[in-house]
């Protein structure tokens, strides 16, 4: 006879911005199985977990703005993000991936490049974001290394105004 174990979970509404910084962890995480070849190996996957990554890291700016908890105002956050390169440019990559094709004079950013390393039961992948400004200037960047900016960069705007993820 098995033993059943039920629990259950009453969500009150009361959402904190914590909840979205754990949800971009999370997406950090699978991003790093991707690289490290212990995440998915389609490649169309490991293209969204690169969208689902910089998507939630992007929207943590929104929960921070609506958590009367979190203690700072919408320009606190809004001016930190666009000074940030990284967390400026995930917000480009979120908002292509939301819009397809971004308006004229937005910054628009993807996946351009995806290399896999066949090598025993793990296939590691890397990935290149590539991005052109409004302005015709264009770049690519690893979306490893863009992700590990931008955690590092929040954490910088948690530590400055005294916030405990």
């Amino acid at each position: 006879m098995t033993d059943e174990i039920e629990t259950d979970i009453h969500r009150d509404g009361d959402r904190t911005w914590q909840e979205k910084w754990r949800a971009a962890l999370r997406a950090f995480e699978a991003l790093k199985a991707i690289y490290s070849g212990e995440g998915p190996t389609d490649s169309d996957a490991q293209v969204e977990a690169v969208g689902t990554f910089f998507t939630e890291c992007y929207q943590l700016k929104d929960w921070l703005k609506n958590d009367p908890n979190s203690g700072v105002d919408g320009s606190t956050v809004e001016t930190f993000v666009h000074d940030s390169p990284s967390l400026d440019l995930a917000g480009a990559i979120a908002n292509t991936y939301k819009h397809h094709t971004m308006y004229e004079g937005k910054t628009t950013a993807e996946v351009t490049d995806q290399h896999t390393k066949y090598s025993g039961d793990k296939h590691p992948t890397t990935m290149r974001i590539g991005w052109e400004a409004g302005d015709g200037t264009t770049g690519n960047e690893d979306a490893l290394d863009l992700a590990m900016k931008a955690i590092a960069d929040w954490r910088k705007f948690f530590g400055l105004h005294g916030l405990t993820e």
